[in-house]
């Protein structure tokens, strides 16, 4: 049988398949993916096609001559020379489509792979049915399963249908009997859940419980011990002692620091999108105090710290870190 196609599985990478089948026209070669024609390629030269993009992992690639039938290749007129090309090219032709006719077309007899999208104009035919493979007409399945929204009467396995409600099940087969209660399947037991439990053992559903997944609303003042995290934004009641000179705006809103020596702050992890603002109470013992970038002051000027007092300074930011606004309130005695 002559080669009209070859076929191919994609590996996600390559682009380029090589095809084995003689042609007359570059129109003739047809390519196709997972049975769906495709134009997404070019020939990289004349026994092989390149995909502009490489086809996916496990994708069935079919590259696939089908000879333009609409005329001869060559039409002789009376007086013309005739060429032996063009007799050649018009015979071969013929020879073309006729092997794809061959290759493509389903038989009557043996087993035939197809691939692509058929569409079958006339009434298709079956034996019937023996493996779990095999296809099942309608006809057959209408004759042993359902007519008009009832089981047909037959054997069925393991349960024989003698009519719409009597049905025999295979005596061989175990199931469920009275026996069963309290020692295959739990009895029943009082102390199970029941309706009545509702609103006293267990609790009742309530439309103004709160849920962790949806927005809430509180018409009442809530208090959270634990304080709240919005979006990696704290909000807490805790103190965070600073070990280090960072300050960490993931862990909370108030900061405290005792230094002793020249320091200089930075800040991290300073949330984006939104408004942020923290506090720090600076216990300074001695040493100057460098800021953090982006710090703007009131009048552009920072304030004088006295040594020995305790300072509290808060600053704010909108743009994720970038600027900051800082106001202070400086020389407390403790």
């Amino acid at each position: 049988m002559a080669v009209t196609q070859n076929t191919y599985t994609g590996n996600g990478s390559t682009t380029n398949y090589s095809f084995t089948f003689p042609y007359l026209e570059t129109t003739d070669i047809k390519v196709s993916l997972d049975g769906s024609i495709t134009t997404a390629y070019t020939l990289a030269n004349a026994t092989t096609i390149q995909f502009n993009t490489a086809p996916s992992n496990g994708a069935a690639i079919r590259i696939y001559r089908v000879t333009d039938d609409a005329g001869l290749s060559a039409t002789f007129y009376p007086g013309s020379a005739i060429r032996s090309q063009d007799l050649n090219d018009n015979f071969t032709q013929v020879l073309y489509k006729t092997q794809e006719t061959t290759n493509y077309s389903v038989q009557d007899s043996g087993n035939v792979t197809l691939s692509g999208n058929y569409t079958f104009d006339n009434t298709v035919s079956g034996q019937t049915p023996t493996g779990s493979n095999n296809l099942a007409t309608k006809g057959y399945v209408d004759g042993v399963a359902f007519a008009s929204g009832n089981l047909v009467p037959g054997n069925k396995g393991d349960i024989t249908v003698n009519s719409a409600n009597s049905w025999t099940i295979n005596a061989s087969l175990s199931y469920l009997s009275s026996a069963d209660i309290g020692v295959t399947v739990q009895a029943y037991d009082a102390t199970t859940l029941k309706s009545a439990d509702i609103g006293s053992t267990v609790q009742a559903y309530d439309a103004d419980t709160t849920k962790n997944d949806v927005a809430n609303s509180f018409s009442a003042l809530q208090t959270f011990t634990a304080g709240i995290d919005n979006n990696g934004v704290s909000y807490r009641s805790n103190i965070t002692a600073m070990g280090a000179l960072d300050i960490d705006c993931s862990t909370a809103n108030y900061f405290t620091k005792t230094i002793n020596a020249n320091s200089t702050f930075t800040v991290s992890n300073v949330p984006s999108s939104r408004a942020y603002a923290f506090t720090l109470e600076l216990t300074h013992t001695s040493g100057t105090v460098t800021w953090f970038s982006g710090v703007q002051w009131p009048t552009n000027v920072a304030p004088t710290l006295t040594t020995g007092k305790v300072h509290l300074f808060t600053f704010i930011t909108d743009d994720g870190g970038t600027s900051w606004r800082g106001t202070s309130q400086i020389n407390y005695s403790s």
